[in-house]
């Protein structure tokens, strides 16, 4: 009788502090976790537990979207580490992904996500210049080691039915660029963009820097085919124009 009753009161000792653990909102939990000033990524207004439930995203003093999270337990029983199933949408970033963290390093992937690029002109300085077309992330990672502090990000995107207008052409008329694939690399400073041609279109071998402290490069070359690139871009050589322009880029998109 009184092992049976251990047992019983074991039992319920084990089902009680389960219960408890599960029950965890996510605020709290986030609080009490080792926090690293120098991530350039930090969440706010978590809701739910900590093992389900939401909480706004923001790059620097930039707010990226909403992201939900959903435990992936059976990645539990394969060591010390937590996978989470990961949902973001917002202005920026909208798609979906797994996070993952060991005792070393944490990591993102974020897989087949929208980003729209209507207001990148306008973040640049090019208040004059509109873009169209969306930008498929077709994979995204990144990797963030705690003791080095220091951040990695790699992957490919597709901009689709890539096109732009200026207010120099007449009636804003749009330039078609067909397919413009992106090479992503980042690190902890700086997040740079190689564009290069992937279909019909005029050619181009542009890379796009951001970097973290504010400042933006933009150089490369683009092909000048028809009589609408060669307005806009008057210095060329043998049918391709030099860019380099750098300045202050300002910010993702706030809420």
């Amino acid at each position: 009788m009184i092992l049976r009753g251990v047992a019983w009161l074991g039992l319920f000792v084990l089902v009680f502090l389960v219960t408890v653990l599960a029950a965890l909102p996510a605020a709290w939990v986030w609080h009490y976790l080792p926090q690293q000033p120098s991530s350039p990524v930090r969440l706010e207004q978590l809701q739910g537990r900590w093992w389900q439930g939401q909480a706004e995203a923001f790059f620097e003093r930039n707010y990226l979207g909403q992201v939900q999270w959903h435990l992936d337990w059976s990645q539990l029983w394969q060591g010390p580490a937590v996978a989470v199933d990961l949902v973001t949408q917002g202005p920026w970033l909208s798609g979906q992904g797994q996070l993952s963290a060991t005792l070393s390093a944490a990591q993102g992937r974020l897989q087949q996500a929208d980003v729209p690029i209507t207001q990148l002109p306008t973040q640049l300085g090019f208040a004059d210049l509109k873009v169209t077309g969306g930008l498929l992330i077709e994979q995204l990672l990144g990797r963030y080691q705690w003791q080095e502090q220091s951040f990695q990000l790699q992957g490919e995107a597709l901009w689709r039915q890539a096109s732009f207008a200026h207010s120099l052409l007449n009636d804003a008329q749009s330039v078609d660029m067909g397919a413009i694939k992106a090479i992503i690399r980042g690190q902890t400073d700086r997040i740079s963009v190689d564009l290069k041609q992937h279909g019909n279109g005029p050619g181009c071998d542009l890379t796009l820097v951001f970097f973290t402290d504010g400042r933006y490069q933009l150089s490369g070359r683009i092909e000048t085919a028809t009589a609408s690139m060669q307005l806009l871009f008057p210095q060329q050589r043998n049918g391709w124009a030099e860019l380099n322009y750098q300045g202050r880029w300002g910010g993702l998109q706030r809420r």
